[in-house]
């Protein structure tokens, strides 16, 4: 994962983003890879959940009871980011920067 995609993953706890990566120029720097076990822990460290819809998409648990209600849309599981990062990689970025994202079969 890049520190710019920790970093959009963290975007409402940037304290686990400073903790982990401290003082970092995310312009400059933010194509560099992240060593595997610094985001392994930020990850863990998040109250981040994600949900599995049975259109087969990954949302944001945050997401409204409108959607549900437009969409026609239910949800199979909830996981933390952590466990949806081990289980599809760095694609989860797309949840936080498009709002949601097709998981492959």
């Amino acid at each position: 994962m890049k520190y710019w995609q920790l970093q959009v993953c963290l975007a409402n706890e940037l304290n686990i983003f400073e903790k982990y990566i401290g003082e970092f120029d995310i312009i400059k720097r933010g194509q560099e890879i992240v060593p595997e076990n610094i985001v392994l822990q930020a990850l863990s460290d998040s109250k981040e959940n994600l949900i599995i819809l049975s259109n087969n998409y990954l949302r944001s648990s945050t997401t409204s009871d409108l959607f549900f209600k437009e969409s026609n849309n239910k949800i199979i599981k909830t996981i933390k980011i952590l466990e949806a990062y081990k289980r599809y990689g760095e694609i989860i970025t797309e949840v936080f920067d498009y709002g949601s994202v097709e998981l492959k079969q």
